[in-house]
């Protein structure tokens, strides 16, 4: 991760990491590696996003509650900054996501927007649909988990927080960005790999020779 991390960075761009749970010690463990950002999946309550909130800042006058540890060099030098610079920098842009990923959640999409220090709610469908009963691939077919989604756009922008949402192409992503939505991933990178060499497998295989055995039968 912090390899990574430092020539994502490197290239211009800005990195953000997906923790693997809402837990402190994670969240601490991906901002001291230098991410711009993080992602916290399967955020239900207010109290998570608090939780989550608390753990991504450090102790200020804005937040009086974090609980950021100040250790790790790494995240000063990625950003050419010493580390009393940054530690005065960093709450303002380090970016919270929380992923509401299940019919709680959605329930509870206003009171997680209304955290001090979430900056975003980003819709995990798949696992969205699952909570609700549907199969999760369906999701994007299924009116009940739409409705959802867009529940939680609603919630997000009222509560003054960006609204992503989970795209697997291009044309979803500017179909996401004509309703409203702010920030889009667009597919993943085994999907992209899978399709690209898929491509060109068949390619390979439609025009290479035919063998001279081939055809013949017994």
């Amino acid at each position: 991760m912090y390899q990574s991390v430092a020539a994502i960075a490197a290239a211009g761009a800005s990195p953000i990491v997906r923790v693997p749970w809402a837990e402190s010690w994670l969240i601490k463990r991906a901002l001291d590696s230098g991410a711009h950002g993080i992602m916290v999946p399967m955020v239900e309550t207010k109290e998570q996003a608090d939780l989550v909130a608390r753990a991504s800042h450090y102790t200020s006058t804005e937040y009086p509650d974090g609980v950021r540890g100040c250790g790790g060099a790494f995240a000063p030098a990625n950003l050419g900054l010493g580390a009393a610079a940054y530690h005065r920098q960093a709450n303002d842009y380090i970016f919270v996501i929380v992923q509401i990923e299940s019919q709680l959640g959605v329930t509870n999409a206003a009171e997680i927007a209304s955290v001090p220090g979430i900056d975003g709610l980003f819709i995990g469908p798949a696992d969205l649909a699952s909570s609700m009963g549907y199969f999760p691939y369906d999701f994007a077919s299924i009116p009940a988990v739409l409705d959802a989604a867009e529940s939680v756009r609603v919630a997000a922008k009222t509560g003054g927080k960006a609204a992503g949402h989970f795209c697997m192409n291009a044309t979803d992503v500017l179909k996401k960005a004509e309703a409203g939505w702010d920030f889009m991933n667009c597919g993943a990178d085994i999907v992209a790999l899978g399709t690209w060499m898929g491509t060109e497998i068949a390619q390979v295989r439609a025009s290479a020779p035919k063998s001279k055995d081939e055809g013949k039968t017994e």
